[in-house]
């Protein structure tokens, strides 16, 4: 991939300039065309641990596959770009030990679910599906491309008490540009590459952002991120904090961006969070 990565780049330092069009055109392919990796042994163990579910389609996928995982108060997950449902195995185990059930969505064009394509609001649609179908929920976690979904999904009515947000990107027009930069665009390209995702998602990427999202949401996120991450910088998650109206930042180092969703001390934190939003809400009914 380094060698693949490092002909795009010079290729599009001479064409990009020079046919913008062309050059943005399959930047935007690229950007919304994930690739399928093959999942690790861990994660056998936990499709084998889990039941497979079938979710109905929405205005992007014709279906989704789910994992769904223990009983109880029901809590809605979403990987990040390339992630597989899979990966929350091991917080599913400990939710199911402290009284909850995990839906985990292979998001569309992701794990088993059909597709070629995705994007954030394909991701949010993904949400809203399996809200309409397993709905309601105690509360929804988003990892890394995730997380704008679950915004996303949450200002358009999915429901969930709260949220957790882990190693997500605070604004979208932050990673297209990485992605533009790392692709080595001119600034045409770049501006035409912008254009063409935005009429591909269907709105502008200043609407993804927490800055504007978080404003109109009212459930309380946790926001996890590590310092050292180096796909998504830390200061996206200070975003988090400071936008969403009643946000609790935890912040951890040394866990990068992908191992992060399986650290037990991650994990702790979520499922103490969750479980102490439950007691109250159980004392509430009471």
């Amino acid at each position: 991939m380094p060698n693949t990565l490092s002909l795009i780049r010079t290729a599009n330092g001479l064409l990009s300039p020079v046919v913008p069009r062309v050059s943005a055109r399959i930047a935007a392919h690229l950007f919304t065309t994930p690739r399928r990796h093959a999942p690790p042994v861990r994660e056998l163990i936990s499709e084998q641990q889990g039941e497979r579910l079938t979710i109905a389609g929405g205005p992007d996928f014709e279906q989704l596959s789910a994992l769904r995982f223990g009983r109880g108060p029901r809590i809605l997950a979403i990987h990040g770009w390339e992630g597989r449902a899979t990966q929350w195995g091991p917080l599913a185990e400990q939710l199911d030990r402290a009284g909850f059930e995990l839906v985990a969505i292979d998001g569309p064009a992701h794990g088993q679910s059909p597709g070629r394509h995705a994007h954030p609001i394909a991701f949010a649609n993904a949400l809203l599906a399996a809200d309409r179908q397993l709905g309601p929920f105690a509360a929804v976690i988003g990892h890394s491309m995730g997380v704008p979904a679950v915004a996303v999904a949450l200002s358009r009515g999915l429901r969930a008490e709260q949220a957790v947000l882990i190693a997500g990107p605070s604004n979208v027009e932050g990673v297209l540009g990485r992605f533009a930069a790392m692709l080595g665009l001119a600034p045409a390209a770049t501006r035409q590459f912008e254009t063409r995702i935005q009429g591909i998602v269907g709105a502008p990427a200043e609407q993804l952002s927490i800055a504007t999202l978080g404003r109109q949401l009212r459930q309380p996120a946790l926001v996890i991120h590590s310092k050292d991450d180096r796909e998504i910088p830390f200061a996206d998650a200070l975003d988090h904090a400071r936008h969403w109206q009643n946000a609790t930042l935890h912040a951890v180092n040394g866990l990068g961006h992908r191992r992060i969703v399986r650290d037990e001390g991650v994990i702790e934190a979520i499922v103490a969070t969750v479980a102490a939003a439950q007691r109250v809400r159980s004392s509430a009914r009471c």
